[in-house]
This record gives C-alpha cells, structure tokens and sequence, in this order.
C-alpha cells in the first residue's frame, strides 16, 4: 500500500483566518520572501485529487498544512486555526475513510493549548499523526520549550511529520540572494535532523516515528563527514557516541536509518517502522 504523507490542503476558510490573523501567522504565499498566488483547495476539487492518485497509484493521502501552520501569538488565534484546520481535514477524511486521512495541527508555540489539541485530534478525530514545522517562530521545534510534546508523542508511540516553515534557516546567506523556497527548505530539512541529533531526542523518546520531508535535505551526503567530526567537534555531551547513521543494519539502540531516495514524495507504509527517522 503506498500512502503519501507529504500532502497539503487548504481550505479557503483557513486561508481567509490566518490572513485576518496576520502577523508571524500568515500563511507562506503571504510573506514577503515566499509571495506567490495563494493556493485555495475547493471540496469540488477531490474528485481531480483521487482522480490524480489513482494515476500515480497512490491509495491513500495524509494531510498537512505544509509551512502555513496555525501558529499565532496570540493563544486564542492560534487554537481557532488549529481547531478549523483539524476539522476541515477530518470532516474529508470521514468523507473519504479509505482514501484520506490527516496530522494533527498544533496552535503554537502555546504548549499546554497544543498538548489538547493533539488529544483531541488523535483520540477525538482519529488523525494518524502529528504535524509540526521544523521551526516554529524561528526556534527549532527540537528545542527544550517543545519537549512535552515529545514526552507526550513519545508515551502514544505517534508519528511526527515535519515540514519546512520556508524560513531559510534565517540566514541572509539563503534569503537574501532568494533561495528561501528553493534551497532553504531542504537546509530546513536538514537542521531539524541535526538538532534532534544535537538534543538525543531520537534516543530519549524513541517511541516517535520522526518523518523527515524531502528526502532529508543534504543529510544523506553529509553521513561521513557527521560520523567522522561531529562526536569530537559538536556539543561534549555527544562525545564517544554512537554513530548517529546506520546504512541499512538495525543494531540495538540503533534509532536513525537513512533511506534509499523515493520517487514522487512516496513511501511504502510499513506497520511498526516507528523506531527511526524516516526521510521520504
């Protein structure tokens, strides 16, 4: 069974809030770095969506609102997105059980609000994972302030997909020669897998499947040089650790995999892949 986890929708409603919300909150083709036409997904438009699956035999889609997430300052803002977001992708997936399904959204960076919307969506509306950006307001989402999220992912064994926030890591190096999109996603990609490296949170909450997009940005190419200079040159704590990258074995203790390229952003869903990161 091939299902797509690298799948976006965004109801015009969606849009319209977060552009009411404005802000840090506006959705990606509303920024200046990331301007461009806004894509609005019409209901009427799923039958095309299914038609096109069927075409790339793909049986299934999970939703995600790519790197226009309901993150506000604001709590209230926040929570309303998310709410809307969530409902709008199960309301599609009740429609289409057997074809559709979502990640949960989350109003960040308002942890306890986050922690019960999670709840709802994964016991309430029956969504397959969790969704988050690999940064929220330019901090990474591997940092210390997100650790109950993964405390309380890892205690439901869920799934967490990334997805770049289209921040070029925040570096004028990326943005300002207007790569943001094109090369600082998989930078994006690929620093989120670093600082889970970084923070051992692969390790300490190994019971989350962490799903990396886009094939982990430039990851695959740095395997030896992080095996051969990241345990003596990064952080102390990490100094005479395992190798971070295991190419094709599983050893005891073992949570990272790095996996063969996937044509179309699709992967072969497999039931208990849960102990790794996947990049797809």
């Amino acid at each position: 069974m091939i299902v797509d986890v690298h799948a976006h929708y965004f109801p015009q409603e969606y849009t319209d809030l977060l552009m009411r919300i404005g802000g840090r909150s506006l959705p990606e083709a509303a920024r200046p770095r990331t301007a461009r036409p806004m894509r609005q997904n019409d209901p009427a438009g799923i039958q095309t969506r299914l038609q096109q699956m069927d075409e790339a035999e793909v049986q299934m889609q999970v939703l995600s609102p790519a790197a226009s997430p309901p993150y506000a300052d604001n709590e209230t803002d926040a929570v309303e997105a998310a709410r809307l977001i969530n409902n709008s992708y199960a309301e599609l997936a009740q429609q289409y059980p057997r074809r559709l399904a979502a990640f949960v959204s989350l109003p960040l960076p308002h942890i306890d609000a986050a922690l019960r919307e999670m709840e709802r969506g994964l016991d309430q509306l029956g969504m397959l994972g969790v969704s988050m950006t690999c940064s929220c307001f330019d901090r990474s989402t591997a940092e210390a302030e997100f650790e109950p999220l993964y405390e309380e992912m890892n205690r439901r064994g869920t799934v967490l997909n990334y997805h770049p926030i289209q921040n070029g890591i925040c570096s004028p190096m990326i943005n300002d020669y207007g790569f943001t999109v094109s090369v600082g996603a998989s930078l994006e990609d690929s620093a989120i897998v670093l600082h889970l490296i970084a923070r051992r949170l692969q390790e300490r909450y190994p019971r989350i499947a962490y799903v990396i997009p886009h094939l982990g940005g430039i990851i695959s190419m740095q395997l030896q040089r992080l095996d051969n200079q990241a345990p003596r040159q990064h952080h102390p704590a990490n100094r005479g650790r395992d190798k971070a990258f295991e190419r094709g074995d599983e050893r005891d203790g073992e949570r990272l995999r790095q996996h063969r390229p996937v044509a179309n952003q699709r992967r072969k869903h497999r039931d208990g892949a849960r102990q790794h990161i996947e990049c797809r």
